[in-house]
């Protein structure tokens, strides 16, 4: 493995001036070394960096040519040899597949190391995403998900609760006997099935605004509350107690994680998602359905083969098309800068997996979209007033690297998540 120190050394061996601090203006991490070779802006990646920092250096480095470079210009992002060679190879080929997506003015190579200090022009000979053993597995689970209904417990704690906030999600990796996952705007507060199920917000007491509100309703101060079918009174009881003791912001209950909240908001119809051909529908809405069950939430998606499972937000189409819809929340990561660019990068890598993935083609025809025509959209809150001029700079510069990558930017105005 080649780390980022150790490349650092290699180029500084050769007299040249790397940039490796942080850009913290433009939303550039440390974790990129940046310099300029022969007219050539060049990113290069340690080894030692997180597998998702490594894919996301592709879109952090167009976005540090554009903020220098007004014209043509040409990107050359070198990936150092990490620990496990699958992991580079699967990094690589994420990354390859962005760039083919890509249709802006910067010409990007893409190399890896052949030896200390060299490297080359990478080439996509890697197993596509779609050879993955688990895609059959998770396709079952997903046709089973679209036959079933809530029923036992489950059905009874909706019919108990009438909260809008309240909602059962589908766990779409799982099969559907393991039971839904009972959200409260998006956070967690139990897993219900027909007979069984329980109660708990988080896995052991932590300072988190709705671990601690959990422990304020809890008969016992904290812990898990197991549920039979009797127990549905119970347990909208205390779930009510819960939303109260959080109380609400912006009509949605305020748990702290502003990112399942904007998620619950677009799911449940609060806020719509305006793309340039029209809004964006769920597509089991379209099919009638009514129930308060987010259908349309974490799709699991992969990024390689033989990766971990990654979540899309949500799956929601127009017309026959489908779109990945990622979405993110600049509180919760930290700024308009690169917490959002890496929101560009999920929705790109899930638009490739949803168009490539055949595997889910009996599933597609059942919500009535087609795979070959899916696109992106990356949604995020309207900043506040007061922050508004300060980051408009950035998010115009994010809006236009989203088109580059044929990705939408939709911006919604939800009061209280920004």
């Amino acid at each position: 493995m080649t780390t980022r120190e150790q490349l650092l050394s290699q180029l500084r061996d050769r007299g040249i001036a790397v940039e490796h601090h942080a850009d913290n203006a433009r939303g550039i991490p440390s974790s990129l070394l940046r310099h300029q070779e022969d007219g050539v802006y060049v990113v290069s990646v340690g080894g030692d960096v997180a597998a998702k920092d490594q894919v996301g250096a592709l879109v952090d480095g167009v976005a540090w040519v554009a903020g220098d470079n007004a014209g043509s210009a040409n990107l050359c992002i070198r990936i150092a040899a990490g620990r496990d060679p699958e992991m580079t190879k699967g990094v690589v080929g994420a990354m390859l597949s962005m760039r083919a997506s890509y249709m802006g003015r910067i010409d990007i190579h893409i190399q890896t190391e052949t030896g200390p200090g060299s490297f080359a022009e990478a080439e996509h000979r890697f197993a596509p995403v779609e050879a993955d053993p688990r895609l059959g597995k998770w396709n079952t689970y997903l046709e089973s998900w679209y036959e079933t209904r809530p029923t036992g417990l489950a059905r009874r704690i909706l019919d108990q609760d009438h909260s809008e906030s309240l909602r059962l999600y589908p766990q779409l990796s799982r099969k559907p006997a393991d039971g839904w996952s009972l959200r409260l705007d998006g956070l967690q507060v139990g897993v219900v099935g027909a007979e069984s199920g329980w109660l708990r917000v988080g896995k052991t007491l932590t300072a988190q605004k709705a671990v601690q509100a959990w422990g304020d309703v809890h008969p016992d101060g904290y812990g898990t509350v197991a549920l039979t079918v009797e127990d549905a009174p119970k347990a909208a009881r205390l779930l009510a107690a819960l939303a109260d003791r959080l109380q609400s912001k912006g009509g949605l209950v305020d748990h702290g994680q502003p990112e399942h909240s904007l998620e619950s908001a677009i799911l449940r119809g609060k806020v719509a998602v305006q793309v340039d051909a029209g809004t964006l529908e769920l597509p089991w809405q379209t099919q009638g359905r009514k129930e308060r069950i987010a259908w349309g939430s974490q799709i699991p998606t992969l990024w390689w083969i033989g990766g971990s499972a990654r979540y899309l937000d949500a799956l929601m189409k127009l017309g026959d098309t489908p779109w990945a819809v990622e979405m993110k929340v600049a509180a919760a990561g930290g700024g308009y800068g690169r917490y959002l660019r890496q929101g560009l990068t999920q929705a790109i890598l899930y638009r490739h997996f949803l168009r490539s993935v055949h595997q889910y083609d009996n599933w597609y025809e059942l919500i009535g979209v087609d795979r070959h025509s899916c696109r992106a959209a990356l949604v995020y809150p309207k900043p506040p007033a007061g922050q508004a001029a300060k980051v408009e700079p950035r998010l115009r510069a994010l809006d236009e690297l989203c088109r580059d990558f044929e990705v939408s930017p939709v911006r919604v105005d939800l009061p209280g998540l920004h």
